[in-house]
């Protein structure tokens, strides 16, 4: 059945380990602890909608036709499906502007040490970049986590420029006036 093949990779791996960890005598040696070793990706481990409809048309094969499936319900889960995964990938578009728009700001960034101290560190965003699906944000030229970010302050420079910019449309409001 294909339910039963969405995990036949790790069977795969799974077996071959015991057959390897088998002597002569058919025990097996070692300490008998396992170590998973197989590197797979997150996308990997998460259902898609492929594998949705193939659960869908298997039900479907060996379906008892004295007694139909509701076809209602499939499409009711397929939009259901379908809407989680627009909102995952909304949440991963906010997280991605929300990081970005903290480039130039001040932020307060906190690490916890190896001797369990909190070490914090104060200026502007850097930069930021994507580091194994995850935002990293660089402080001080020390990378911290969106979830080590305290607090986040609006930039002295940002703060300079807003003025700036209200001062140069003030002077073209009075140029405006004068010329009308």
């Amino acid at each position: 059945m294909a339910v039963d093949g969405l995990n036949s990779s790790y069977d795969t791996y799974a077996s071959a380990y015991a057959r390897s960890t088998e002597n002569t005598a058919g025990e097996s040696s070692g300490t008998g602890n396992v170590i998973d070793a197989v590197f797979e990706k997150e996308s990997d481990r998460q259902v898609s909608i492929d594998d949705f409809l193939v659960l869908m048309v298997e039900q479907l094969k060996n379906q008892d036709f004295m007694n139909p499936v509701d076809d209602t319900q499939y499409v009711t889960q397929l939009a259901q499906f379908t809407t989680m995964q627009q909102m995952q990938e909304l949440a991963y578009n906010a997280k991605s502007t929300y990081a970005t728009s903290l480039v130039g700001k001040d932020v307060t960034a906190a690490k916890i040490t190896v001797n369990g101290d909190l070490a914090t560190t104060e200026g502007p965003v850097e930069k930021v970049s994507l580091l194994d699906g995850e935002y990293v944000i660089y402080v001080g030229g020390k990378g911290f986590t969106l979830d080590e970010i305290m607090e986040v302050k609006p930039s002295s420079q940002s703060d300079g420029a807003l003025k700036k910019i209200s001062s140069q449309l003030e002077d073209m409001n009075k140029m405006l006036d004068g010329r009308l």
